[in-house]
């Protein structure tokens, strides 16, 4: 793990080398995490932020395997929650919740749209009384279980 103050001159010689991994953080002058990011060639990537509206006083970073620097830059910034971290890399530990609601309410509406008995011209589309039923029954099951398993 290395530290390094990056205002004024700073030496850029003790940041790894390109093409060593690492998981980075950006710093205010309060030592507060503002942005969590990765690289493989850190020392372009702060100069690129340098050069950008990023306002930092200093960088962390953590030497990591390649398969791993999606995970742990998701953690970081799940754990940091970073003013400037938009969005988070494809990884196995996290998902947004805005995905989540999309592919749930895609797999609902391919579900639904299997119980369709009329569909019309204004793209008005029918289902029997007893199929709502039905998926409004199913679909509070399913709620009382993914809140007991999320507890």
């Amino acid at each position: 793990m290395g530290f390094l103050k990056v205002t004024g001159l700073f030496d850029k010689n003790l940041m790894p080398e390109k093409e060593d991994h690492c998981v980075y953080s950006l710093l205010d002058c309060d030592k507060n995490i503002i942005y969590v990011g990765q690289s493989s060639n850190i020392k372009a990537r702060i100069f690129s932020h340098l050069s950008s509206d990023k306002d930092f006083d200093y960088v962390e970073w953590a030497l990591c395997e390649k398969d791993d620097m999606n995970n742990l830059e998701a953690l970081g910034i799940v754990k940091a929650n970073g003013s400037m971290n938009k969005v988070l890399p494809k990884n196995d530990l996290y998902m947004s919740v805005g995905r989540t609601q999309k592919e749930i309410a895609k797999k609902v509406a391919d579900c639904l749209s299997s119980f369709i008995v009329f569909s019309s011209h204004s793209n008005s589309s029918y289902i029997t009384r007893e199929n709502y039923n039905a998926t409004i029954n199913l679909t509070d099951e399913i709620l009382i279980k993914l809140k007991a398993e999320c507890k």
